[in-house]
């Protein structure tokens, strides 16, 4: 059975898990100090909290395995964690909290509602580990944090130009701010992060870069090919990369000498589109300006690649 405090906060039947802070909480909320863990979306839609204290006895903050990256975002007025200085695994300074161990030291979340300038530390990691899973912490939590991000040019671990964070190689793309309308990939990177262009809404282009390869399931191309980049109006790609190539704004990818056409960006302007390679799976998802296709070519069609344009959505083309 689930506890309730005198706040309305939810708990797990022997308090030590924060389940749910009640969303219509005003101010600061002080985690009692028998809390262990928190769960991740236990502060979604607070929108009125202000503060979060974080007690001596807490172990793990947020459960980051969890996929809805953005639940912080909606704690619009949330300004600073303060945390017991007894903490064995977590602190804060300026009110941006970090956790520890005995080798690292890495950010977590950056407050919604803190505009200030934000300097990394060059012995302090955004992520923890160097590669694969080199999205971060604190870029789930607060995609806004490259808004105010400043990296020194001595950091052994990143780099930030343009709106994008990549490794120190500048051969992995990290993640793209929110903010940024078009991204021209530098021809040292090599592959990117699954979630290097999660909620880029405002992205109207992207140039791929020359030796960009990554094609294990599309790697950080996925969040392009979902529902994110919903204003994406054209891909284009040099005609010296060998693994991709474009036509008219739309991606191609050559695949063990086979030829697909994998994306089509939201915004294409054509009503109508002809068909003359295999079609990946999605491809033309959300492309409502599309009311008709030509095939003219025996070819592949992927699962759903039409689903949401035009023509799907037209009820009279079910049929076939």
């Amino acid at each position: 059975m689930a506890y309730i405090d005198k706040y309305g906060a939810k708990f797990n039947d022997d308090k030590t898990i924060l389940v749910k802070v009640p969303i219509d909480y005003c101010g600061i909320y002080e985690i009692p100090n028998r809390t262990i863990s928190v769960q991740y979306d236990a502060f979604k839609g607070c929108s009125h909290l202000t503060a979060i204290v974080i007690p001596e006895t807490i172990e793990e903050v947020f459960d980051i395995d969890n996929e809805s990256f953005d639940f912080l975002n909606s704690c619009k007025k949330l300004e600073c964690f303060i945390v017991d200085s007894r903490n064995k695994n977590y602190f804060a300074i300026d009110g941006i909290l970090y956790c520890k161990n005995d080798e690292e030291k890495f950010v977590v979340a950056f407050p919604p509602a803190k505009c200030d300038w934000f300097y990394l530390p060059n012995d302090i990691k955004l992520c923890s580990h160097d590669n694969t899973d080199i999205y971060g912490y604190v870029l789930h939590c607060t995609p806004r944090v490259l808004e105010f991000l400043i990296i020194d040019e001595s950091n052994a671990h990143y780099v930030l130009k343009d709106g994008a964070l990549y490794n120190k190689n500048m051969d992995h793309l990290i993640a793209l701010s929110k903010e940024v309308k078009e991204y021209y990939m530098p021809d040292s990177v090599i592959t990117g992060n699954d979630s290097a262009f999660l909620g880029c809404n405002k992205l109207r282009k992207i140039s791929i870069g020359s030796s960009f390869e990554d094609l294990i399931n599309y790697g950080c191309l996925s969040a392009v090919l979902s529902e994110d980049c919903s204003s994406l109006e054209s891909i284009n790609v040099p005609q010296y990369n060998e693994k991709y190539y474009a036509i008219d704004g739309v991606l191609f990818a050559n695949e063990y000498g086979v030829r697909k056409l994998i994306f089509a960006p939201r915004r294409i302007r054509k009503s109508i589109y002809t068909i003359d390679e295999n079609v990946a799976s999605k491809a033309f998802l959300g492309c409502k300006n599309i009311k008709s296709f030509k095939i003219e070519y025996p070819v592949r069609i992927g699962r759903d690649a039409f689903v949401d344009t035009a023509f799907y959505n037209n009820k009279e083309n079910w049929d076939d």
